[in-house]
């Protein structure tokens, strides 16, 4: 019998790629059809204008007044990362898809061990295991070898009963690196009253490299920024290799303040999760670019980047607000009791969340 492996599903990979592509090729067209538009650190169309929040809180920080419109503006971004987190990261920010392209043996895992990473399917699950297209953890199976005995002995300890969750490296809210760079930011700015951090900002070099750009081959006339902004954001990539986890204070700053960001986050189905069948799997922690475990509910430094939902062999991950709900309520039907819409009734129990039932 041929059994192959799980085949990640790429759609959100592919969405982010077109996201990330989109963002550029419209400041690249605004730079020709709309001067003055600007780009991810500062852009506006007549009375409206968003900022970076990093870039908002040097510029009150630098001019020590409480500018309103960069306040109205600070507070709109701030509601905006509320309620995503850290989707910026990995569906607009530029710095990680050039990070990955000079560092590709590094593409997951935010932690040293990345490169063991690479890898999940070997270290969670056999190859034999084979998975039907309705996603049920163990649709077809071959004779079992003795190393897949020893592998089901290991993963389902002797017991039927769902394993609890692994628990990922960054878990909850984390202080590190990056929060000191952020409080450095700020205070140098109020020091020497102008925004220091914008002028190494990786993100604001790839814009300052696309505009000198447009200078010298549309303009024709190329300045000194066509090889500093270049040099410079290749040596903060190459010489930093992990920027987003160390140096990076806007993902400091969108990890606090979208601690608790309800849209995007990965809702895991407990009734399709292989844990919930005893079955050891950590396919989800391994891949996690920021080594988080989507079962949890501290996920600051989530960056829904979708890559735990395309790579989870029993497809019980899900980007979508609602699914955590919705497949909650199918369980509780399959149970054999309905559930009425509003109406009271018996609690129908189904793990952490209870449903009133007939």
């Amino acid at each position: 019998m041929t059994t192959p492996r799980h085949t990640p599903r790429k759609k959100i990979s592919r969405a982010r790629c077109i996201v990330c592509l989109g963002v550029l090729l419209i400041v690249i067209l605004g730079f020709a059809l709309i001067p003055g538009l600007g780009s991810l650190c500062a852009a506006g169309v007549g009375a409206v204008a968003a900022f970076c929040p990093l870039g908002a809180l040097e510029t009150l920080a630098a001019e020590k007044l409480m500018a309103p419109p960069v306040l109205l503006m600070l507070a709109c971004m701030v509601l905006v990362i509320a309620l995503v987190g850290r989707l910026f990261c990995s569906w607009i920010c530029p710095v990680p898809p050039l990070s990955r392209f000079f560092h590709p043996k590094e593409k997951r895992g935010g932690s040293a061990d990345s490169e063991s990473r690479d890898a999940p399917r070997d270290s969670a699950l056999p190859e034999s295991v084979e998975f039907a297209n309705d996603a049920s953890p163990i649709a077809a199976m071959a004779p079992l070898s003795a190393e897949e005995k020893q592998w089901l002995a290991a993963s389902c300890r002797g017991s039927s009963r769902p394993l609890k969750p692994v628990g990922g490296a960054r878990d909850g809210v984390q202080i590190d690196s990056r929060h000191f760079v952020l409080a450095g930011a700020v205070a140098s700015s109020a020091v020497f009253g102008f925004p220091i951090f914008c002028l190494v900002c990786p993100i604001g070099l790839v814009f300052g490299t696309l505009v000198a750009l447009w200078i010298a081959f549309v303009d024709h006339n190329p300045t000194w920024m066509l090889l500093v902004f270049p040099l410079v954001l290749v040596l903060e990539l190459v010489v930093f290799r992990k920027w987003c986890h160390v140096l990076c204070p806007l993902g400091a700053l969108m990890s606090l303040v979208g601690a608790k960001a309800p849209l995007g986050k990965p809702r895991v189905a407990t009734e399709k999760c292989l844990r919930s069948k005893g079955i050891d799997c950590q396919v989800c922690t391994h891949v996690c670019p920021e080594a988080l475990d989507p079962h949890g509910k501290a996920l600051s430094e989530c960056t829904r980047c979708g890559l735990c939902a395309e790579h989870c062999p029993g497809e019980a991950i899900s980007l979508a607000p609602w699914a955590r709900a919705r497949s909650k309520r199918a369980a509780c039907e399959r149970s054999g009791k309905r559930v009425p819409s509003i109406s009271g009734g018996n609690l129908c129990d189904d793990g952490e969340v209870k449903y009133d039932c007939k």
